[in-house]
């Protein structure tokens, strides 16, 4: 900036040195202040990276969660055309009391399990 710029004339020697301070006021002002945005910056941009790095870890686990649902979901549906197919087969009341059998037994286990880790 010039010293016209600042409403001196340059003309008075007394003048211009408080002119030429107060540029370096400024100019030191502005120095500090672009160390300060500097500085903000720096840490935008390491927060922003570390944002970046967490949203990739969370797809890939995303995706691995994806690919244990479908093979589940394979799992599942071969299972119960199996049991539709032995339902088809060996009679559905046999079928049926063998199946009411296995989750009676299920829930018993589970109870008693239970019963036996937790109410002591």
């Amino acid at each position: 900036m010039s010293r016209r710029q600042h409403g001196g004339s340059g003309s008075s020697a007394g003048g211009g040195a408080a002119a030429a301070a107060a540029d370096d006021a400024i100019e030191k002002q502005n120095e500090n202040a672009l160390g300060t945005l500097h500085s903000k910056l720096l840490t935008l941009k390491n927060v922003t990276i570390a944002i970046k790095d967490e949203v990739n870890d969370q797809n890939r686990a995303l995706d691995q969660m994806q690919t244990g649902m479908g093979s589940t979901d394979n799992l599942l549906s071969s299972t119960l055309n199996r049991m539709g197919v032995m339902f088809d087969s060996n009679g559905s009341k046999s079928t049926f009391g063998l199946a009411c059998l296995i989750v009676v037994v299920f829930f018993t286990m589970y109870y008693v399990s239970r019963w036996l880790l937790y109410d002591k």
